[in-house]
């Protein structure tokens, strides 16, 4: 049986509805935080995330939802 990578390297997951909903598994921080912008910190990347109206709902030890209009999502080293 083979595992996903998201559980044997801890690589960040990413599911969307829409350009308006957005939940993350296996995040480690949260580095920007406002209704522009939020930028987080996983494993291996920076995932920056921009648009309008950007909201956490809800978030615990390793998975996040977030809302807004979602207009880019970047990945950064």
């Amino acid at each position: 049986m083979e595992l996903a990578k998201d559980v044997t390297e801890g690589a960040c997951k990413l599911s969307m509805i829409g350009n308006n909903r957005l939940w993350l598994e296996n995040y480690e921080s949260i580095q920007i935080y406002n209704d522009r912008e939020i930028l987080l910190q996983t494993r291996k990347h920076r995932i920056r995330i921009q648009g309008d109206h950007l909201r956490i709902e809800s978030y615990g030890a390793v998975e996040m939802k977030v809302s807004g209009l979602i207009q880019s999502i970047v990945f950064e080293e």
